[in-house]
């Protein structure tokens, strides 16, 4: 019984280790300065729906990253750029 639970944590913390390597701006502090940049994409870029900060609408917006480079200007989430972002 304690191997299976040993397993079931270690299974869990893979699946969360992964889950947050998916996302660009987990590598790097996200920001909310800077235009839209949708980076570049090639062989290893994964492209993905991303979502930046618009400083003169005041809101943020959403894009397609072409999966590399670009700048700190790019959240995984619409709800983490709004709260870390609207209050400027």
């Amino acid at each position: 019984m304690k191997l299976l639970n040993i397993f079931t944590l270690l299974l869990a913390a893979l699946v969360s280790y992964t889950s947050a390597q998916r996302c660009i701006a987990t590598l790097r502090p996200p920001s909310c300065i800077g235009p839209r940049n949708v980076g570049r994409g090639g062989r290893g870029c994964n492209p993905r729906l991303m979502w930046y900060y618009d400083g003169r609408a005041r809101q943020c917006r959403q894009m397609r990253y072409l999966g590399c480079g670009g700048n700190t200007n790019l959240w995984c989430q619409r709800a983490t750029c709004e709260r870390r972002c609207r209050r400027r």
